[in-house]
Parts: C-alpha cells; sequence; structure tokens
C-alpha cells in the first residue's frame, strides 16, 4: 500500500468508525470539533450537504496516528516469515510499543482479545487482527497461541 493509499484508508476508517453517534448541531455542521467540541474545525472530515464534521487538529492526529500504527504493525506481523512462525520479533515489539503509545495518546480503552474476550495484559504476547464481522469489518487484536485461561476470583 503506497502512502497515499494508506493516507486515503486511515481517512476512510477514521470516518466509519470514530465519529460520534449523537454530535451537537455545531459538530455536524463543522463548526466544531466532533470529539472534543472545540471550537477550532481544522480538518475536513468528509460527509455530505448538512453533515460536514470537522475535528481539530489534536483529535485527529491522534487517531490518525492510532490507525496508522495498528495497520503498520497488523501489515508486518502479516507479511513477517518470524512473526508467522510466532517466534519473538523485535520489529513487531517496536510496532506494538509505537502503537501501544498512540492507544494512550488516543485516549483508548485497555483492548480486550477477540477470542476470548479477556483484557489484555502488556506482557502478553498479541497481534492485531482484522476480520469480517457482520456489520463490517472488525479490528481487534488476538492473544498469540492459545489464550490464557479464564482468572477466577
Amino acid at each position: 500500500m503506497t502512502t497515499t493509499e494508506l493516507t486515503e484508508h486511515i481517512e476512510h476508517l477514521i470516518f466509519l468508525y470514530e465519529m460520534p453517534s449523537r454530535p451537537a448541531p455545531a459538530q455536524q455542521h463543522g463548526a466544531a470539533c466532533v470529539w472534543c467540541a472545540a471550537p477550532e474545525p481544522g480538518v475536513d472530515l468528509g460527509g455530505t450537504s448538512g453533515w460536514r464534521p470537522h475535528g481539530c487538529e489534536s483529535c485527529y492526529s491522534r487517531r490518525r496516528a492510532w490507525w496508522e500504527t495498528y495497520l503498520r504493525w497488523h501489515g508486518h506481523v502479516h507479511r513477517c516469515p518470524r512473526c508467522r512462525s510466532t517466534q519473538s520479533c523485535t520489529v513487531a515489539h517496536g510496532y506494538r510499543v509505537l502503537h501501544e503509545d498512540a492507544a494512550s495518546d488516543a485516549g483508548r480503552t485497555a483492548p480486550s482479545c477477540i477470542r476470548c474476550s479477556q483484557e489484555i495484559r502488556a506482557v502478553q504476547p498479541i497481534e492485531p487482527t482484522i476480520s469480517d464481522g457482520s456489520a463490517g469489518m472488525l479490528y481487534g487484536y488476538t492473544h498469540l497461541g492459545q489464550c490464557p485461561p479464564r482468572r477466577t476470583r
């Protein structure tokens, strides 16, 4: 994927997955950021006639960084022979660290494994995964190998 294609793909993902479900009128018309409501619209997020959402540079760049690091990590993991054989890969680890930093900056909650629904801990080996869902693509994470046993209280 070229840089231009990646940029367009990320913009599309932000439009599909990052929009609030009930924005205020000023947010609907581009007069305020759709995420923080700051009156500094900045980035045009697309839309049609009465729906022209914008995001401030800060909110938009944090979401963009989250998607970009996720897609780059995913792309590496699924092309790298070492990752595919479930061996330790320093490049994949680097992508994960960058993605976790972007997730923190974007205010994301701790991720859960899409197979077992358990919260993923920083020390657990995981990989990003993209799969078909009933309402669209699912972007998530899975434990490498078998999921850990559920903890009992």
